[in-house]
């Protein structure tokens, strides 16, 4: 639920919304790994946000997609049930949460970084956290499944 209410802030708190579009009109980011993982995680692809031919953000090219499109993709995304889109290899949750690695602490960053990008870093951390809990909770149901299945083709060969 907080997950949910976050992404709303985002999208309806005018504070928010502007302070989030301001970061479009900055020529540097301090920390882009924060931005590459939200953008990736949004499903945005490679070519779009990085240069050419390699993994390496560009900030040049990235904010400009940072736009009411953007806000309804932060708004609208859902950590929750099966992803039916073939997701990339940077696109995953390991991925993403090597690439935000040692970053530091919320305070941290709100402190280095700015404020919305501290946000926007609380937001993605606590996305990345329900989707893994979420995923672990989905697989340990469907081997609960199959072991109860293969019970029950036991019990029947017995019968």
């Amino acid at each position: 639920m907080r997950l949910i209410f976050t992404a709303s802030l985002f999208k309806e708190r005018k504070e928010w919304k502007n302070g989030l579009l301001a970061l479009a009109h900055t020529t540097v980011l301090k920390n882009p790994r924060i931005m590459q993982s939200i953008f990736y995680l949004l499903g945005y692809q490679r070519e779009q946000i990085c240069q050419e031919g390699s993994n390496k953000f560009f900030w040049k090219i990235a904010k400009k997609l940072i736009n009411e499109d953007f806000l309804d993709k932060l708004a609208a995304y859902s950590p929750y049930g099966l992803k039916t889109h073939k997701v990339k290899t940077y696109q995953t949750i390991n991925f993403l949460e090597k690439n935000i690695e040692g970053l530091g602490s919320l305070e941290d960053i709100e402190a280095q970084w700015g404020l919305y990008v501290g946000r926007l870093y609380k937001w993605l951390t606590l996305c990345l956290k329900v989707r893994k809990d979420e995923i672990t909770y989905r697989k340990a149901q469907r081997q609960l499944a199959l072991s109860m299945r293969d019970g029950l083709i036991l019990k029947e060969k017995e019968r």
